[in-house]
């Protein structure tokens, strides 16, 4: 990871399809991720559904095997 990408992060309202696509191409690229929803389903099934989509894009070339990954945290209150 990039030093000036360490003080970056990206927060995500939404673990619905967009979010999590959102969620995947940043974490895939290094950068932290805090994904937040309100509902704790879709919260706590979000970083299964990441994993996938990145094993997806990593098997179409999209990302490569040794780039290494943002770290994803969810929750489901913004405060």
């Amino acid at each position: 990871m990039e030093p000036e990408q360490e003080s970056h992060r990206l927060a995500i309202i939404g673990a619905g399809v967009m979010g999590t696509g959102i969620a995947t191409l940043a974490v895939g690229c290094g950068i932290p991720v805090v994904l937040v929803d309100t509902d704790p389903v879709k919260a706590g099934s979000a970083p299964s559904a990441i994993a996938q989509q990145l094993r997806y894009a990593r098997l179409l070339k999209a990302f490569s095997d040794d780039r290494s990954v943002g770290k994803l945290t969810t929750t489901t209150s913004i405060a």
